[in-house]
């Protein structure tokens, strides 16, 4: 195999141009096509990354289907990489990790902070429950912090330490985060090798396909990442940082209604706060909001009544744990009206829930408000009412 004639090693304080032909074969009707790639990699760049770039027949494999079939959803990571690169990079330094252990979770979940793989690992780490609980990442049936992109990197920081500080060797500690420490423990034990490649053999069945491949395809998507143009990633446009505002909520709310207080989109709102499986957020909970919302999130809070903060009933809030307040068995509330008034001789605001049924004209008719001006007043969604819908607006008083 041509690719096997150009192996060779990236080592640190090599300086050059290395020209590396990429070999592709994919499988076409029956018959295997080659094709040719020949790039120069600038191998001091390389160089820089703190975690060694071996380059290999099984890493070239890699680079040639990020490049290729696998474009569209490595274009995809980068860009979703955008959101939490500065503060994975920042917490890995924390545990003096290197930063560019961050590629692992691009190839974990492309950065999806609720990706879930069939073998129920869950967000950008992929945690599954045992090892997530192992690490402090708090799960239930309302918050699953694998989905908290800070709280699980912290964890998968600690993880990645301990593995490290047993087996010696970062592909080793890779190979063991993707199948567990016992299996890599099992194979230096049966084949009395401590070398990743050795133990990544397919003769050898020391690890399973998708730990062979592991830490080759960490190795692509980092030589990739960092030397995106070089690979004809042009002008990819990463999304801005996440940034946001913490309100402490003393009660439970819809995410829905979060966002209707705040006055943003639902899906940011729950983007944000990822980690509330239900999209509820139960009392004593530090929600977060887009910057500059806190004021409005307040004022509009205040005048909804608890008790209409949410379409759950009997969020039980347990004296032991701050973050559990929930019956096992959760009840729809049926959908209502709710009227509130700020204060004697002011405006009264209304906080409406729409029913099944229900038009402008309808609910306007109920409150003897002009239907137009009720569209107007209630800033509601394009696209007509939805039953769930939170109509807010005010009647002269």
């Amino acid at each position: 195999m041509l690719a096997k004639q150009i192996q060779f090693c990236i080592k640190k304080g090599r300086i050059g141009l290395v020209p590396i032909l990429f070999l592709a074969i994919v499988a076409c009707a029956g018959s295997q096509h080659a094709a040719y790639h020949h790039y120069e990699i600038d191998t001091q760049v390389l160089s820089q990354s703190n975690v060694p770039l071996v380059m290999n027949d099984k890493v070239l494999a890699w680079v040639n289907y990020f490049a290729g079939p696998g474009r569209k959803t490595f274009i995809a990571s980068i860009q979703r990489g955008g959101r939490y690169e500065g503060a994975i990079r920042r917490i890995l330094n924390i545990y003096g990790l290197p930063s560019d252990l961050i590629y692992l979770a691009m190839i974990e979940s492309g950065f999806s902070e609720t990706a879930r793989s069939p073998a129920a690992a869950v967000g950008i780490w992929q945690f599954i429950q045992s090892t997530g609980e192992r690490y402090g990442l708090k799960q239930d049936n309302w918050i699953d912090e694998r989905q908290n992109v800070e709280k699980a990197t912290h964890a998968a920081a600690q993880y990645l330490y301990d593995l490290h500080s047993e087996f010696g060797d970062w592909y080793l500690a890779m190979a063991a985060y993707n199948s567990g420490e016992g299996t890599v423990r099992q194979a230096i034990a049966r084949y009395g090798s401590r070398d990743y490649w050795d133990l990544s053999d397919p003769q050898k069945s020391a690890f399973r396909p998708e730990t062979q491949d592991y830490v080759p395809k960490y190795i692509a998507a980092a030589i990739i990442a960092k030397n995106p143009m070089y690979f004809g990633f042009n002008a990819i446009q990463p999304e801005l940082p996440t940034s946001y505002e913490e309100v402490l909520i003393d009660t439970p709310i819809d995410v829905g209604v979060v966002a209707k207080c705040a006055q943003v989109n639902v899906k940011e709102v729950e983007r944000l706060n990822s980690e509330l499986k239900r999209g509820i957020a139960p009392a004593h909970y530090p929600i977060k909001l887009p910057l500059g919302k806190t004021t409005q999130f307040k004022l509009a809070l205040a005048n909804i009544k608890p008790e209409h903060r949410t379409k759950m009933k009997k969020l039980l809030e347990s004296k032991d744990e701050p973050h559990t307040y929930y019956s096992k068995k959760m009840l729809p509330l049926s959908i209502e009206r709710v009227s509130m008034h700020l204060s004697k001789n002011v405006d009264e605001v209304i906080s409406y829930q729409v029913q099944e049924g229900d038009t402008y004209l309808s609910i306007s008719r109920q409150y003897k408000i002009n239907a137009t001006q009720l569209k107007r007043l209630s800033q509601a969604r394009k696209g007509g009412l939805r039953p769930g819908d939170l109509l807010t607006f005010r009647l002269d008083g």
